[in-house]
């Protein structure tokens, strides 16, 4: 989800609130650790253990499944509590290491399939305030993170705050000397 110009109160302040889409950033397996192997564009045939990730008229990315799965055990890949128990639930039973790590591994197939087809982005979260212009902002952030890019954006909103009100202090203090401690 993309904002354009929302305004929220923070403090007492107006800002306005808005994500621009963060073009610097490269692929999701390419930028962070933790993801799955994931092939260069190819017009071969898939291999026994890959899922097809994305396809154009001629090309292909795969996701190698079995590769990563072997990365997921070394690399001790789970799931928090909550997903933990929606999977005991789908399972009827306790999940073992092995579902656990193979629900981690179709998660992030499913992300990087996501991110592959204009799902989300990379963006930035950029704030201003309303009457002094004084802005922040944060990029390289998940376009589908619901409330994150929210709370990103009051943490910026209260950074402005605190600078506003240091200028203003240092402001005082330089025009009345005798009232500062």
């Amino acid at each position: 989800m993309l904002y354009d110009n929302d305004e929220f109160e923070r403090g007492g302040r107006t800002f306005t609130f808005r994500t621009e889409y963060d073009d610097s950033r490269e692929a999701p397996w390419e930028e962070e650790a933790g993801h799955g192997v994931v092939s260069e564009w190819t017009t071969r045939d898939k291999a026994p253990g890959e899922r097809v990730l994305i396809a154009d008229r001629l090309r292909k990315r795969y996701y190698d499944i079995a590769a990563t799965m072997r990365i997921a055990r070394c690399d001790h890949w789970g799931l928090r509590d909550d997903d933990k128990a929606k999977l005991a639930a789908k399972l009827g039973r306790t999940p073992t290491r092995g579902d656990i790590v193979a629900e981690a591994v179709d998660r992030d197939y499913e992300h990087m399939r996501r991110w592959c087809t204009d799902l989300w982005q990379w963006v930035g979260v950029i704030v201003e305030h309303a009457e002094t212009g004084e802005s922040a902002s944060l990029w390289g952030i998940e376009s589908d993170c619901g409330g994150y890019l929210e709370a990103v954006a009051h943490e910026l909103a209260d950074d402005i705050a605190a600078r506003l009100d240091s200028s203003l202090a240092e402001t005082i203090a330089d025009a009345r000397p005798d009232l500062t401690p």
